[in-house]
């Protein structure tokens, strides 16, 4: 789908769409309309459900965040934060919120004689004073109990978030946004707990039953310790309340021989799962004891063994009052984290909220008959879509066109002297208050890319994304805009053997279990001439990484601490693809190796393709010469020109290098207008091959790796037909140590309660980039090219400002300016002849 995010941004340089149309009617003077288009629209634009990039579009137009960034001194490229739903964030930490919610308990407090002063400013409590004055739009609703009402109207008070934070991570929802709460770093305290109640978890031992904990609390049969509802265990590398949320193997890793046997730890450790638990016998107690007893500088013997136990157990009943989300005053929040966070960080988060209309919501609910969950039609149709935004939804046909205009209840507008809505910024840009949301009216129409682009030479859309041969074409007009995205295009794959010959007997591909063989899949990788692929695309930049150049480790402290230019980030590339460097190399820096790389290799792809063939024929699984054909999931919307010239340029580059390796010829065709081809690879095993994006949270590049290897955080994992990353594990070489965790532990290691989550950016640097080679070595997912923004923006208006920056954009959506309003942009195309010209 074409992109075009800056036209949408609210603050950040984030997830949407190139969305234009056609539209409009009546007196079109003192209208801006802004007609734009898209090859397919978003089917839900749910907070709670949302999927697609297309989805979080048309909910950008009708929500806005509790803060912001926005362009402050747009000639030096500075930013600022700035409040919108919320009138003020401070960090409020103090004794009382963190002992009612468990952080700390009481019995340290009065110990310690810890007053608030002692935990001012920690990162645990955050206040959010709500802006009087946002106001939902008023809207008439027909309720699935064939009701009809009158919802909105009302200012958004704190209720509404309470009673919204209810139903994101209510359990019998299973919201996938929820995670965004109840996991990772801004982790509401007692989010998980609510959002897994009735479901079936390893609990800690003292964290569960505090002063009480005991191995009293189970039973042992055959010499197992039992849980009413499984096993015990001794957890190695999970958080233990009696450690304050550290794990065991997280003082171990740091203090090693100086403190602890290692012997008998590297013994536990191999009797371990890979969730790093060991089943509780009395054989195993027995050798606990004798690991605590022989680290005489821990100073433990085996009595303390109960401290370090989990067990089996449904996640039981718990009440939302015990989530970290309150109500001080009608106007007042209080978000209680289960890890402290910076104040800069949790802003971050704060760029979106999780607000919905909870009365409209409970109203469009009804219960799925096939999974039993409980599902809402809340924003799925403009019937069903309430806003708090600057615009609202007037009008959803699916497949065809969304049509949106001002919001009369948002809080911002006001009316000018001939009653019209207008606005100012509350904050300045260069010095002053700057009129925003100019535009009155959004239109965005389903088009193909030739009749998008007539509409648009017909100054009927105000933005067209050009073919890439276009964008040779346009290459010189003052119109033309190019700018870097987060998001790596990828083929991605079901490698499982078994899901690979059901497609093949179902006639989904020929021969298609070649792609269970890993040196097949390097060698496409190699065999993919990048810098010549993205010339079939819109303005595309060749990607042979995960990460690209947009990601930062520490922004708000050094904005030029980019992930891709660090020396850990730029070793584990090299070192994937085999290019050498140092004193009589052909590199002399690492730097210039890194430089040099282009992710294509004809020679070596050929000779793996021989390899992979012969292993294929020796097991039985291929014979020599035999065609190969795989339909790949390709897009959601219809197929276009541009994607069967992509399809057809990959199919020329692996013709090229499987010639005279044994293998036959290989066809790749692309399918289209598909609902999910994320599920149909890495969960149903409909396709073998998918091809698709992950990108955004350019922030956070420390975490950035458990959309790939966390499948409670991220299900189904786009993946998830090729592995099981919570059991297959992984060793990492960290600041001259090995340490060993399941690929799952690994993605979360550096985040929450992670053994690494306090470590310097240094060692959190050498563990992303490690973990960056060791995921692509997989080849479960191949990167082609970094998506970029690449559109003519038409005359009727311009950007605020030309000088792109990475916190605002040019501007946005919000600042930008029109030079015509509908009646007189009519005019001048009629003066024009009726087709502009933009070379």
């Amino acid at each position: 789908m074409k992109n075009s995010k800056k036209l949408l941004a609210l603050a950040l340089v984030s997830s949407g769409l190139v969305l234009s149309a056609c539209g409009g009617s009546g007196s079109t003077k003192g209208k801006y309309t802004y007609r734009t288009y898209a090859s397919a629209l978003g089917t839900k634009w749910d907070p709670n459900t949302w999927e697609t990039n297309a989805d979080q579009s048309l909910l950008s137009y009708l929500q806005e965040g509790f803060v912001s960034m926005e362009a402050d001194d747009t000639s030096t490229g500075k930013w600022q934060w700035t409040y919108e739903l919320a009138e003020s964030i401070e960090d409020v930490s103090n004794i009382a919120d963190l002992v009612k919610y468990g952080i700390i308990s009481q019995e340290l407090v009065d110990a310690k004689g810890y007053t608030d002063e002692d935990v001012a400013d920690s990162g645990y409590v955050y206040e959010i004073k709500l802006n009087k004055g946002a106001t939902w739009e008023e809207k008439k609703v027909k309720a699935l109990n064939g009701k009809t009402k009158v919802y909105g109207g009302t200012e958004i008070k704190a209720d509404d978030y309470i009673e919204s934070f209810k139903i994101l991570l209510d359990p019998a929802r299973e919201n996938n946004r929820a995670n965004l709460y109840w996991s990772g770093e801004s982790a509401v305290v007692g989010g998980m707990d609510y959002y897994y109640q009735g479901k079936l978890a390893q609990l800690d031992v003292v964290g569960t039953f505090g002063e009480e904990a005991s191995l009293d609390n189970f039973n042992i049969v055959s010499g197992k310790y039992t849980s009413d509802d499984g096993f015990v265990y001794i957890a190695l590398t999970s958080p233990l309340a009696y450690l304050g949320g550290q794990s065991l193997s997280y003082y171990v890793d740091g203090y090693g021989a100086q403190i602890f046997d290692m012997d008998k730890w590297n013994a536990l450790v191999a009797k371990a799962d890979d969730n790093g638990f060991i089943q509780l016998t009395e054989e195993t107690a027995a050798e606990f004891g004798a690991f605590l007893v022989a680290s005489a500088g821990w100073g433990e013997d085996e009595s303390y063994l109960i401290n370090y136990l989990y067990f089996d157990a449904i996640f039981p009943e718990f009440d939302f009052s015990k989530v970290g989300l309150y109500k001080v005053d009608d106007y007042t929040l209080r978000y209680v984290l289960a890890v402290p966070e910076d104040k800069a960080y949790f802003y971050t988060s704060c760029t979106s909220t999780w607000l919905v209309h909870p009365e409209l919501y409970q109203d469009l609910s009804y219960e799925d008959e096939s999974t039993g969950l409980l599902l809402s039609k809340y924003n799925t149709s403009a019937e069903t879509t309430i806003s708090y935004g600057p615009y609202k939804m007037v009008s959803y046909q699916d497949g065809k066109q969304a049509k949106f205009t001002q919001n009369e209840k948002w809080w911002r507008w006001e009316k000018n002297d001939d009653g019209r809505l207008v606005s100012k910024t509350h904050f300045k840009v260069d010095g002053e208050y700057r009129q925003q949301y100019q535009t009155t009216d959004i239109v965005i129409d389903v088009l193909k890319d030739d009749a998008a682009k007539l509409a648009f030479l017909r100054g009927k859309l105000n933005d067209y994304a050009p073919t890439p041969a276009e964008s040779v074409e346009y290459a010189a007009s003052s119109q033309l805009y190019k700018e870097d995205e987060s998001y790596t295009m990828s083929l991605f794959f079901d490698t499982n053997l078994e899901d690979l010959q059901k497609m093949d007997a179902a006639g989904t591909n020929t021969n298609g279990v070649v792609l269970s063989n890993a040196k097949f899949r390097k060698a496409m990788s190699l065999a993919f001439n990048r810098a010549d692929w993205v010339k079939t695309t819109e303005g595309y930049k060749p990607a042979y990484s995960i990460m690209n150049n947009l990601y930062y480790y520490d922004f708000y402290e050094d904005p030029s601490s980019q992930y891709r230019a660090s020396e850990p980030a730029m070793k584990a590339i090299v070192e994937l693809y085999g290019v050498e460097y140092g004193e009589g190399k052909q590199y002399a820096t690492l730097k210039e190796a890194y430089d040099s790389i282009t992710g294509y290799n004809l020679e070596e792809a050929r000779a793996l393709f021989a390899e992979a063939c012969q292993e294929l024929v020796d097991a039985g699984l291929y014979h020599a010469g035999d065609e190969i054909k795989f339909k790949v999931a390709w897009k959601k919307g219809e197929l276009e020109t541009t994607d069967q010239t992509q399809v057809e340029a990959l199919n020329g580059y692996l013709t090229e290098a499987m010639k005279n390796t044994g293998f036959g010829k290989i066809t790749l065709t692309p399918v289209g207008n598909l609902t999910d081809r994320y599920g149909d690879v890495g969960d149903r095993g409909v396709y073998a091959i998918g091809y698709g994006a992950w990108g955004g949270a350019i922030l956070y590049p420390f975490r950035g790796f458990r959309v790939y290897m966390d499948p409670e955080y991220q299900p189904p994992l786009h993946e998830g037909n090729c592995w099981d990353p919570s059991k297959e594990t992984l060793t990492l070489t960290i600041d001259g140590e090995n340490y060993t965790m399941s690929y799952q532990a690994w993605s979360n290691s550096m985040i929450g309660n992670g053994p690494f989550a306090s470590a310097s950016n240094e060692i959190k640097l050498e563990i992303t980039a490690q973990l960056e080679k060791a995921f692509l070595e997989l080849y479960y997912r191949i990167p082609l090219a970094g998506s970029t923004v690449t559109f003519l923006l038409g005359y009727q208006q311009h950007y605020y400002t030309e000088d792109y920056n990475i916190a605002y954009g040019f501007g946005g959506f919000r600042l930008m300016i029109y030079d015509y309003d509908d009646y007189a942009w009519n005019q001048f195309v009629k003066k024009n002849g009726g087709t502009l010209n933009y070379k």
